[in-house]
């Protein structure tokens, strides 16, 4: 139907019920043309918007937010980094400071212009897109040539409204260039161009996995989560080359300092690691098909994380979802220990760590939880068992997988830094960097259990956001699980490491062949799982889908004869329905109290239908 430029269509996949009581789900669309829009036609989301497909008007408009967005993230990131006013007074800001300065300045600049242009912000991030075909050449060019000239804008603002005195980060020598990125002097350039390729990389595929059409149902929040990937990855990359990530943000300011040291680097290592991502993941992870439909065909969702369903339990999909994991677990291991580096001249506190950790669960979950699922971590893969999401088999896969994605990323750190300065603390600790310990105080037992509590805490909060029932609250679930991480680590690091994960244990042990209370960091955590697993398996069962309430009829007055009679009837079916759901769905609590409750219902109906 259509009337006055508005079309009201079913959405696709959505059929129309007409029985009563039912209500039927539509899409509505305005056209300007007055056309009626196919549902066949390809869904959108703001960061799947090809910009090319739409007339010049609309390019142009593209073209300005970007010069518009990466100016409010220079000139944002950037003003965040003066530290030569108060409070700072001679000491500057920290890095977590600068940090969410910068990712925020991206969630900030995404929130206004990602409905125009799609928020590259950043060449690197446009040539991934070109590889995964989501822009043209041409377009491409036209954004890069964009970015650059808001980074000199954003850049200028800054100089505009501060005094040249004062254009320094008050910690170091006001005459040296400000806001530059640059090598850390204790590592090579080949190890600054390694580090600008993985960091740009992960942040490449990050949008890799956010445009991927399996994964719109996850887009709620997007804004937030890219400026928190962001983030995390200043927090890990600050100390060795300043985390550009983005050739035009290292532009701006080169270009009014008149400084170009290295400067190659930040156009060689971004643009590198974005091409290697994106390929990666069109090759290896990219949807087979083109039509939407089909891809809505062969999904299914657990509150918020998607999964293929297409060739499920084949070797094929197995494998690949084993791959995601690997990648995953590698991406982990990689920020989270990078987080943790103090031999380049900032000692991270233990917030800034927790933190690192925390949102590398927020950025793997966004990049590949609609492929594997994000278990990342054995002890879930065990409770996936118990809880019967896995079978054996996928769950071997998933084992061998995160034990290798885990020893890769560990493997990574080593590659863009110098051994002697791979350190939390002193350099003659070099050998005993990101391994799990327990505080010198504390007892084997106590550190058993400990683990097991921590790592029972966060199984608790998967199988929550696994179970159907919980759909409504399944909005923003990679932030929720990062921030859960980031907590248990503040509350428990200092006891144990607050590992939780015996795979993220395991790699930095064998990387440096320390063995020391190893085995507890495998039975906690595995343990704990077990036991939250199979406790809410028990206690609360897990349904296969969720049941659908019929409404009772209002149509008769609420204390009249008609009204118990269906109300009885209600019930009636439902507890049939109850006693026919398998054995498995029903938790055992649950199961007695239905029954108890059911009976005194009807009683009391019956009685009030005999007075």
């Amino acid at each position: 139907m259509e009337q006055n430029g508005i079309s009201i269509i079913s959405p696709p996949g959505a059929t129309e019920n007409l029985s009563i009581g039912k209500s039927k789900s539509i899409g509505i669309t305005l056209r300007s043309n007055g056309t009626i829009q196919s549902t066949k036609e390809k869904l959108k989301t703001p960061w799947l918007k090809k910009t090319e497909e739409d007339n010049m008007c609309d390019k142009f408009l593209a073209i300005l937010g970007e010069v518009i967005g990466t100016a409010i993230l220079v000139f944002l990131g950037c003003t965040a980094g003066l530290g030569s006013m108060k409070p700072y007074e001679g000491t500057g800001p920290s890095v977590i400071q600068i940090s969410f300065a910068f990712g925020l300045a991206v969630m900030i600049a995404i929130q206004c212009v990602g409905h125009i242009s799609g928020a590259h912000l950043n060449p690197a991030i446009t040539i991934a897109a070109v590889i995964l075909g989501n822009k043209t050449l041409i377009m491409a060019g036209f954004y890069i040539i964009a970015q650059c000239l808001g980074a000199l804008i954003g850049f200028g603002l800054l100089k505009l409204v501060t005094p040249a005195n004062l254009m320094h980060n008050g910690a170091g020598d006001p005459s040296v260039p400000f806001c530059m990125t640059d090598i850390n002097k204790e590592i090579t350039v080949g190890h600054g161009i390694a580090a600008e390729a993985l960091a740009t990389g992960v942040l490449a595929f990050f949008a890799c996995g956010s445009w991927d059409s399996r994964n719109a149902k996850n887009s709620d929040s997007m804004a937030l989560k890219f400026g928190l990937c962001v983030t995390v990855l200043c927090l890990a990359f600050i100390p060795h080359t300043g985390c550009s990530l983005n050739p035009a943000r290292t532009f701006g300011p080169a270009v009014w300092n008149g400084h170009w040291t290295y400067h190659w680097v930040y156009w060689l290592g971004p643009i590198g690691g974005a091409v290697i991502a994106a390929l990666i993941y069109r090759s290896l992870f990219s949807p087979k098909t083109k039509d939407p439909d089909d891809n809505i065909k062969d999904m299914g969702t657990f509150n918020g994380i998607e999964t293929t369903k297409k060739m499920e339990g084949t070797v094929k999909t197995t494998l690949v979802a084993g791959l995601a994991e690997l990648l995953g677990t590698a991406i982990l291991v990689f920020l989270g220990c990078m987080g943790c580096i103090a031999g380049l001249g900032v000692v991270p506190p233990h917030l800034q760590i927790t933190l690192t950790f925390g949102l590398a669960v927020m950025v793997v979950i966004q990049c590949i939880a609609h492929i594997s699922q994000a278990h990342i971590n054995p002890a879930v893969t065990v409770g996936s068992i118990i809880l019967g999401k896995k079978t054996i088999p996928e769950a071997l896969v998933y084992f061998v997988s995160q034990m290798i994605g885990a020893i890769l990323g560990y493997g990574m750190l080593k590659v863009v830094t110098p051994k002697d300065r791979l350190t939390a603390g002193t350099v003659d600790q070099a050998d005993m960097f990101c391994v799990n310990d327990l505080h010198v105080d504390l007892s084997a037992i106590q550190g058993l259990v400990i683990e097991g509590l921590a790592t029972a805490v966060l199984m608790l909060v998967v199988c929550s956001v696994w179970d159907p029932r919980n759909q409504k609250n399944s909005d923003s679930v990679p932030i929720k699980f990062g921030l859960t991480v980031a907590v248990m680590g503040t509350a428990v690091g200092p006891y144990t490491g607050c590992s939780m994960n015996p795979a993220r244990t395991f790699a930095p042990a064998l990387w440096n062949n320390q063995w020391t209370h190893h085995w507890i960091y495998w039975f906690g955590p595995i343990g704990g799982a077990m036991i939250s697993s199979f406790m809410y398996r028990t206690i609360f069962g897990v349904p296969d889908e969720v049941e659908e309430e019929e409404p009772i009829p209002e149509a008769v007055a609420l204390n009249s004869v008609e009204i118990h009679k269906t109300e009885l009837a209600v019930i009636s079916k439902k507890a049939t329905e109850f006693e026919e759901r398998p054995l498995h769905t029903k938790g055992t609590f649950e199961y007695y109290f239905k029954i108890y409750n059911a009976l005194f219902i009807n009683l009391d109906i019956i009685e009030k239908y005999l007075t």
